[in-house]
């Protein structure tokens, strides 16, 4: 084999997930010289995560992307509810309206000058690959596989592109967003726990004109509550015909899993034609790393490598983007000199509760739902009448609200808190350390600034 080409970089970063290429974008607008390695060519064709929070796209606004990604997205206005169904094309169940009314609406313009929007993490990562210009470089189809921290830097070893050439990266520091399989955290000594098996999906990515079933209410999730099949129907990008349909496998659900055409039939509801993209299960679960650097604070984990969550409420995604945000500007600052080493103590000590808090809540989030479905699935075999199923559910439908409408939970963390979040669903601003700035139409921030007047 020839020998290896050395290449020096000031940052490398391994995996080019969301929380990687967050990483990066950071890392070059404070003037790092940045590699990106990624072992795949292209992004996965599932759509894997799909809601990107309030507070995330405050972080893409930063950065330039709100555009780009907003032609690659769904706003919340137009999906602003979660809809309960026997199934897609039959009378509703229940729902929880997001933005009820204009009010709700100029709430949520007052905390901030974004707004949650549903973009699949393919898209997302292509338009942050696609910006992240030239004075950071993206390699493709380049798998690292060994790791060593020096008394300066780190070494990675990489192995490059199709004809198996060789690469060795000379680094200042190294962040690790290669996901939950990792297999680098290991080298440099950082353990990860993973908590309890919540149940295992099945996901199958497909392709259909739902449009004439949704034009009414137009949602950004729904659920379906029918014997056959007790899942969500999940808006990827309905005016392409692009959804997800996401079924825990219990009971029938497992003897049924290999007829996934019959599964979408029972979850639509009528006659339509759909193409099966593809399809997955996967174990429900959390993972968090026990330590979030290697003991010299030269390599750091964000994103799923830091840890995994339930998918229930959709804050894997956007907490790796908010890592990322949290942990470039200090390491530039390291780099740069304006920052002791000592700063990056504190990646660890900030991020690692909202990880800790957004696993817990998304596992409640989880079990809470699991409840709702078994009780639907009995109450939809046992009466067959759909009055009464829907007074049945009122109560426990509107008992979900914290799953989908968490505006305490994307924007209300504060560092150095215990608890980390006051409340899931309600945000209120404050001025104080450890908190996000309020946006400048808040009543926290006029507050403020009237106080120092």
């Amino acid at each position: 084999m020839a020998p290896p080409q050395i290449r020096r970089c000031e940052v490398l970063v391994v995996g080019a997930g969301p929380a990687g290429l967050a990483t990066a974008h950071w890392l070059r607008a404070w003037g790092i010289d940045v590699v990106v390695v990624e072992r795949r060519r292209t992004p996965p064709e599932h759509p894997q995560a799909t809601m990107v929070n309030t507070r995330t796209t405050e972080i893409l606004r930063l950065l330039g992307l709100s555009g780009l990604v907003l032609a690659e997205s769904t706003t919340l206005e137009s999906s602003a509810q979660v809809t309960f169904l026997a199934d897609l094309a039959g009378p509703e169940i229940g729902r929880i309206e997001i933005v009820p009314n204009t009010d709700k609406l100029m709430t949520f313009a007052r905390q901030s000058p974004t707004l949650p929007v549903i973009c699949p993490q393919r898209r997302l990562q292509q338009v942050m690959a696609r910006s992240l210009g030239p004075t950071a470089d993206l390699l493709t189809g380049c798998a690292a596989t060994t790791i060593e921290p020096t008394d300066g830097g780190v070494l990675v070893d990489c192995v490059g592109d199709e004809s198996g050439t060789p690469y060795r990266f000379d680094a200042d520091f190294v962040v690790l967003a290669d996901g939950v399989r990792s297999g680098l955290r290991e080298q440099v000594g950082i353990s990860t726990h993973t908590g309890a098996r919540l149940g295992s999906l099945l996901d199958i990515h497909f392709t259909a004109d739902l449009q004439p079933l949704t034009a009414d209410r137009a949602s950004a999730l729904y659920w379906i509550l029918n014997p056959t099949v007790s899942g969500v129907l999940i808006t990827v990008s309905p005016a392409d015909g692009d959804w997800l349909l996401e079924v825990p496998l219990a009971g029938d659900a497992i003897r049924r899993q290999g007829d996934q055409l019959g599964l979408l039939r029972a979850a639509i509801g009528a006659d339509i034609d759909v193409m099966v993209r593809g399809s997955r299960t996967w174990s429900m679960g959390s993972t968090i790393a026990l330590d979030w650097a290697d003991v010299t604070n030269r390599v750091f984990v964000v994103g799923d490598s830091a840890h995994t969550f339930a998918p229930t409420g959709g804050f894997g995604m956007n907490t790796g983007i908010q890592d990322a945000h949290n942990l470039a500007w200090k390491i530039a600052g390291v780099l740069r000199g304006w920052a002791s080493h000592s700063l990056l103590a504190s990646y660890e000590f900030e991020r690692r509760p909202v990880a800790e808090f957004n696993a817990l809540r998304s596992a409640t989030n989880a079990n809470e739902m699991w409840d709702l479905l078994l009780r639907a699935a009995t109450l939809v075999t046992n009466t067959g009448r759909h009055h009464e199923v829907c007074a049945a559910l009122s109560e426990q439908i509107e008992y979900q609200r914290p799953h989908f409408d968490f505006s305490g939970q994307a924007l209300g963390f504060r560092y150095g808190c215990d608890p980390v979040v006051a409340d899931v669903v309600v945000y209120s601003p404050v001025v104080a350390p450890g908190a996000r700035a309020p946006h400048s139409g808040s009543t926290a921030c006029m507050g403020a600034s009237r106080r120092s007047t």
